[in-house]
């Protein structure tokens, strides 16, 4: 695990505004002290996705608070589990339930807010009727693709006819060469949005699977702060509400 008192680079103040089809939000990064503890986080959003930018807000303002610099790692979905085992990363920001991870990790503790979530959603061809559950999906016999380290997918889909890739490019590939019948991904992938090969007349529109809140755990080394924690972090939020329902 990262020493939670290693270096840090001071995080400039920053005032952003995060837009997207679900809403905006205003925010502005403090600058934390320069000897403040630091907690590394680990999320697996894009740096530009929006739900990036909002749990950056959240943690570096709740953290802020209790005299500790928050800084976060952005990866593939999915990595984040194994960021923390590996020791890159104290905490993760924004994760599914304990029952979808793939790996039994003890030493974590959840905190009581989910501040964000992710939709999961399945593209079908045409003539191929468009499952709208993960039962619904995981009974069709359809032939599924999806990226590896979709945790919720490969929870829901552990005995469907799944075939797993390294990542959502990749799954698109597949899916369109006609080597899939369905594919499965996050409604917020980038991926996702810019493959206008997805909205063709030979691709059924996209029907939503689920929405999952996702989680923040935390190491158990920071227990003792764990509930001030909590209480930052619902703070901030009742300031920085972001309604990501809203269309």
């Amino acid at each position: 695990m990262k020493n939670p008192l290693k270096p840090f680079i001071l995080i400039t103040l920053l005032l952003f505004t995060a837009a997207s089809k679900a809403g905006t939000f205003d925010c502005t990064l403090v600058a934390p002290a320069k000897d403040a503890p630091l907690i590394t986080f680990t999320v697996g959003f894009n740096e530009s996705d929006t739900r990036f930018l909002y749990v950056q807000c959240i943690l570096n303002r709740a953290l802020h608070r209790l005299g500790y610099r928050a800084e976060l790692l952005a990866g593939p979905v999915g990595r984040e589990l194994f960021d923390v085992v590996e020791g890159r990363a104290d905490a993760i920001a924004a994760t599914t339930a304990q029952k979808m991870w793939p790996i039994e990790v003890d030493n974590l503790i959840r905190l009581e807010s989910s501040f964000v979530e992710v939709t999961n959603v399945v593209f079908t061809r045409k003539g191929v009727p468009t499952p709208s559950t993960w039962q619904e999906l995981a009974e069709s016999g359809l032939r599924i693709v999806m990226a590896r380290h979709h945790t919720s997918a490969q929870a829901y889909l552990a005995k469907a006819n799944t075939l797993d890739v390294e990542g959502v490019d990749q799954a698109v590939q597949v899916f369109l060469a006609g080597r899939a019948d369905a594919l499965v991904s996050f409604e917020a992938n980038e991926e996702i949005q810019m493959r206008k090969e997805l909205s063709t007349a030979d691709i059924n529109p996209a029907e939503t699977l689920s929405v999952s809140p996702l989680y923040t755990f935390v190491n158990k080394r920071f227990e003792a702060i764990v509930p001030a924690m909590n209480e930052a972090i619902q703070a901030e939020i009742a300031v920085h509400l972001w309604n990501f329902h809203d269309k």
